[in-house]
């Protein structure tokens, strides 16, 4: 019977398709520029036969290394219609701040969108390699009458963060005699 339970709930958690996608990317890698915003889309389905409730998105943004203990996304830019709950780099959405999250019908769907910018570049900066990992969590309260209190973990995005470095190359012939 525990080995029953274990399949539905996996069979349950695939019926919640989320994508999540950057500046039209989504899963894998990508890259910004410095000072340039990423657009971020959440889009979600119920593909399954059951209204699913009680439905919440943590997106979480690391953004590393730190820059003097400060994150490389500028937050006071953020640009979220829904109003999500901004706790340090994690923006959460529940049937609070997106009414329709509280119940999603068997075909239904949605999308969240947001955007935040990245910081002017430093001058110079302290690290060679500066990236940002965006995760996306989704926690579904209970599906049609059975309460899941199940977690899905949506695909990972990497985005790096492309330098201003420019290079520049020189090729010299000598003769002999060094002229």
């Amino acid at each position: 019977n525990l080995i029953e339970k274990k399949a539905t709930t996996e069979v349950i958690g695939g019926n919640f398709i989320t994508t999540l996608t950057v500046n039209g990317v989504s899963g894998g890698n990508t890259t910004a520029r410095w000072g340039k915003a990423l657009n971020f889309s959440i889009a979600y389905k119920n593909d399954g036969k059951e209204t699913m409730y009680d439905v919440e998105f943590i997106m979480n943004l690391s953004a590393l290394p730190k820059e003097k203990g400060k994150s490389i996304i500028d937050w006071t830019s953020l640009i979220d219609i829904n109003k999500g709950n901004l706790n340090g780099e994690t923006i959460t959405w529940t049937k609070k701040e997106i009414s329709g999250l509280g119940q999603i019908k068997a075909g239904g769907q949605g999308t969240i969108d947001f955007s935040v910018d990245l910081i002017s570049m430093l001058a110079p900066p302290s690290y060679k390699d500066y990236k940002i990992d965006g995760t996306l969590e989704t926690k579904i309260g209970k599906i049609g009458n059975l309460a899941v209190a199940k977690k899905i973990q949506a695909n990972k995005i990497t985005i790096y963060i492309d330098s201003d470095t420019e290079l520049e190359s020189q090729a010299r012939y000598y003769n002999y005699s060094n002229v």
